[in-house]
């Protein structure tokens, strides 16, 4: 099963520019649960969130409980957190008519570029540009876009304070366990570079609260030996939860990018 936030592309009767992040990780749970109870699933899952989506992995997770489903991890591929950063990123792009993020004039040339070395790498044409301008590309709602601009009656309004309780970056139990899955272009290496790490100090303050502090409380005491484990598992944890492949940020489009993210997650 594949979700999508909704982009202003003529598969969506209407666009959302209000949507949040919050937002698209009810959407997604509510879909899920939806898929479970038609279906008659268990309420186990594995959520595979891409690129934009790292950011939704939390409120994801959080409306699944709401909802009782566990997520029992979440793989992300090419993604980051919900980092509370400046709105530069989205300031001085255009904005459509219909109150929504053009991403044509910073953003298309570059993932064309990823397209066609995905192409180059399995050796064929996966994806035509025509095919991806006309299938794969939309304008996309600003509160999703990684800063802290929202549309608030009809205007783009900066509003940090909406854009922390939305994120809840340092909600770290509210995360589930994360593993990463990057490509090694050099187009734009901050995911196998930062991600790793950044995940990590997430996982390894939700581990530190789960296994000592919740322990304590129970009245559980630690010794030497249980610690021992503990420090190395944690030591080794940004190793064994991250992998790097071949491919762009585009790395699971084409067999071989695609069969090396199966691969990983059989491990």
């Amino acid at each position: 099963m594949s979700i999508s936030y909704p982009l202003g592309h003529p598969v969506y009767d209407d666009v959302s520019p209000e949507f949040k992040l919050s937002d698209w990780g009810n959407m997604a749970a509510e879909i899920t649960d939806q898929i479970i109870s038609e279906n008659k699933l268990g309420n186990e899952v594995i959520a595979n969130h891409w690129s934009e989506a790292g950011q939704v992995i939390r409120p994801f997770n959080q409306a699944c409980k709401n909802r009782a489903i566990n997520v029992q991890f979440a793989l992300g591929i090419e993604t980051s957190p919900a980092l509370q950063i400046p709105s530069e990123r989205s300031k001085g792009i255009k904005k459509t008519d219909k109150n929504m993020l053009s991403l044509i004039d910073p953003h298309f040339e570059l993932f064309w570029r990823e397209i066609e070395d995905q192409n180059q790498l399995n050796s064929r044409e996966i994806l035509n540009k025509k095919h991806y301008e006309d299938y794969f590309w939309g304008d996309i709602p600003v509160g999703i876009a990684g800063g802290n601009e929202f549309i608030e009656e009809g205007e783009f309004v900066e509003d940090i304070a909406k854009g922390f309780n939305d994120k809840k970056f340092f909600a770290f139990t509210e995360h589930p366990l994360v593993a990463t899955v990057s490509g090694n272009s050099t187009y734009f290496p901050y995911h196998p570079i930062v991600d790793k790490s950044t995940w990590a100090f997430l996982s390894t303050r939700n581990i530190y609260y789960g296994n000592f502090v919740k322990a304590q409380q129970g009245g559980f005491k630690f010794s030497r030996d249980k610690l021992g484990e503990m420090l190395a598992y944690i030591d080794e944890m940004p190793r064994k939860l991250s992998r790097t492949v071949s491919g762009t940020h585009f790395l699971f489009v084409g067999s071989l990018g695609a069969q090396a993210v199966v691969e990983l997650e059989k491990q």
